[in-house]
C-alpha cells in the first residue's frame, strides 16, 4: 500500500497542494501523516488566527450543511475535495478586510448508495 493510500485511509483526506503569495507551488505532503502535523500544514497555509478562525468557521458550515443534505445521506462521495483560499487581508484596496473561501468540488466519482437514506 502506498504512503498516499496509507495516509488517506487513516484520515479519510490528505493535503494535496498549497499555493502562498510569491512562492512556488508545495506539492510534496506526502510526510503530512497525523493531525498534529496537517494542523500545522493548514496553520501555515493561513497564515493568521484570523484567517484560521473564518476558514474552520466556513468548514463547520459545509459540514453541518452535507449532515442535512439528503443527497449526502444517500451518495458515496469518492475523490472529491475541498478548495480552500483566503487573500490574507491584501485586497486591491489595501484595507485588511480578510476573504476567506472552502467549497466541495469535484463529484465525478459519487454514485448513489444501495438502500441508502431518501
Amino acid at each position: 500500500m502506498s504512503c498516499r493510500k496509507i495516509f488517506i485511509s487513516n484520515s479519510r483526506f490528505r493535503i494535496e497542494a498549497a499555493q502562498l503569495p510569491g512562492v512556488p507551488i508545495q506539492k510534496n505532503f506526502k510526510q503530512v501523516r497525523t493531525r498534529l502535523q496537517v494542523r500545522r500544514a493548514l496553520r501555515h497555509f493561513c497564515g493568521t488566527d484570523k484567517v484560521c478562525k473564518q476558514l474552520a468557521k466556513r468548514l463547520r458550515h459545509i459540514r453541518d450543511s452535507v449532515e442535512a443534505s439528503s443527497f449526502f445521506a444517500c451518495h458515496e462521495i469518492v475523490g472529491s475535495s475541498v478548495l480552500l483560499i483566503h487573500d490574507g487581508g491584501t485586497n486591491s484596496n489595501n484595507n485588511k478586510e480578510i476573504k476567506v473561501g472552502a467549497w466541495l468540488i469535484d463529484f465525478a466519482k459519487c454514485h448513489r448508495i444501495e438502500g441508502g437514506e431518501d
